[in-house]
């Protein structure tokens, strides 16, 4: 009878011993494939961001010097088009949902129409997707110095040519990721739900050096 009690007794710590471990394995596992790895997640830098100088549809003057200490999403869009830029837009405003607010984050709309996207039409859209809690920019100025920011210093298409009547300027869909010191760190098209998941992950590695700057 009193081997019969040692032999429970041991089986009792047996499976004690197997039930948390499988506990613990199961943290683990959750942890490595659901958390960002932030420290080490590679983000490759694609330049730097040049000069320029466009205007806030409030009327302010917005310079490159506005995007330091800051991580921006940038993309580019116009108010007449009724083809991908309203998925755009609604696509920013998704991502500010997700993602934590924060001062860092900085979201930003640059128009390719600016002829037409004068500041008080920029202020109208602006009013069906901007989030109150968040800093969100929507962009114009000069059209020579927006298609060569976006050929030139972003490397993105931008055509006048070849449009259709729902997108008469046809251009590029994908978000850009800007860190703190003025350097593009992503390019994410928005239909892309996998390159869309990517974006949140580094947008969140960012966050994350950044905060280890200010802490040392």
């Amino acid at each position: 009878m009193e081997n019969r009690f040692f032999s429970l007794q041991k089986l009792l710590y047996l499976l004690i011993f197997i039930g948390v471990g499988s506990i613990f394995f199961w943290i683990s596992w959750i942890h490595f494939h659901h958390t960002p790895q932030l420290k080490n997640n590679p983000i490759p830098i694609y330049g730097s961001l040049p000069p320029f100088s466009l205007i806030e549809a409030e009327g302010r003057q917005i310079t490159q010097n506005d995007f330091l200490n800051k991580i921006s999403v940038i993309d580019f869009i116009f108010t007449r088009c009724q083809g991908q830029c309203p998925f755009m837009s609604e696509k920013m405003k998704d991502l500010q949902k997700i993602l934590p607010k924060d001062s860092r984050l900085q979201w930003v709309s640059i128009s390719v129409d600016p002829e037409w996207d004068e500041p008080p039409v920029l202020q109208e859209y602006a009013k069906k997707y901007q989030n109150a809690l968040s800093p969100w920019l929507f962009l114009t100025g000069k059209k020579e110095m927006i298609f060569s920011l976006m050929k030139e210093g972003f490397h993105l298409g931008v055509s006048e040519a070849g449009g259709t009547v729902e997108e008469p300027i046809l251009h590029s869909n994908r978000f850009v990721l800007v860190d703190p010191q003025g350097q593009i760190r992503g390019y994410y098209p928005a239909t892309d739900e996998d390159r869309f998941e990517q974006l949140k992950k580094d947008i969140l590695t960012l966050l994350h050096r950044t905060h280890e700057r200010q802490e040392t």
